[in-house]
């Protein structure tokens, strides 16, 4: 059955400040932290107009450090809800995959799943990943590819990619290659008109994105020694989306299990 939604005009409407009346906000990520540094203002935004925001992520992030993975599991998991708390995200949910193993999953499994989730939360806008995965992680690239083909499946077309601008990558290149972000292959960008949306913070809204992010303590704490806090902060600062490609949704919706878009 097609699912039914509110109609939600597109981001771009708001001027950069979407949203401004309630929604249901579902965010589909691979590992805890994904969420805080893509979309933590976006989460806040709709919860302060009265909306509802519901969190999945792929996996606990047991391959994300050194040590015993499955105390890491639990460690990024009380993370991840201690992060979510301070922006009063309640809802957080976990798909059960590998850390690390999301390309070799079963991807008509996986892509039920995350049909079943929006099904059970009927959101008005879902969040996630572009077919590059932002950094090229192949996790963040598989989770793009379920999430993108359980909406297609739906007919919900209110779907928005976390992306980075061409501004972007220039400003932070020295950053970048100092830190060695990207997994393989060039990183992908949009020009600024090319957004559908663009949240520019708020002094507060920093703080709390901040906070947000430093309660990952096991994956940014050495990265702030590393770089500064000033830096740090400035980073992501910004929250940027796009739309998916009339091609992007034709490959999602075939089942393309290698799906990164040249």
């Amino acid at each position: 059955m097609r699912q039914q939604h509110h109609t939600v005009p597109n981001p771009a409407a708001y001027g950069g400040q979407f949203p401004t009346r309630p929604i249901t906000l579902l965010g589909v990520w691979a590992h805890p932290d994904d969420e805080s540094y893509l979309s933590a203002v976006l989460m806040s935004r709709v919860l302060q107009v009265g909306g509802r925001v519901v969190l999945a992520s792929a996996t606990r992030g047991e391959g994300g450090g050194s040590g015993d993975p499955d105390e890491l599991a639990v460690q990024r998991e009380r993370e991840l809800r201690t992060a979510m708390a301070g922006l009063c995200v309640r809802d957080v949910r976990f798909l059960g995959y590998g850390d690390g193993q999301c390309a070799y999953a079963d991807a008509e499994q996986a892509i039920e799943s995350i049909t079943a989730l929006i099904e059970d939360v009927r959101p008005d806008v879902i969040v996630t990943f572009g077919p590059d995965g932002v950094t090229g992680h192949p996790d963040h690239i598989a989770v793009s590819m379920w999430t993108t083909a359980a909406a297609a499946a739906l007919g919900h077309e209110r779907l928005l990619y976390a992306t980075m601008t061409d501004d972007f990558l220039q400003r932070n290149e020295s950053l970048h290659s100092t830190l060695g972000v990207w997994m393989g292959g060039e990183p992908q960008a949009v020009h600024a008109t090319d957004l559908a949306l663009h949240i520019v913070p708020t002094s507060g809204e920093r703080k709390l994105k901040g906070r947000a992010l430093r309660a990952h303590a096991s994956q940014v704490s050495t990265l702030i020694e590393m770089i500064g806090d000033e830096a740090f902060d400035e980073w992501w600062a910004e929250e940027l989306f796009r739309l998916p490609t009339a091609h992007e949704w034709e490959l999602a919706a075939n089942r393309r299990t290698s799906w990164l878009v040249s």
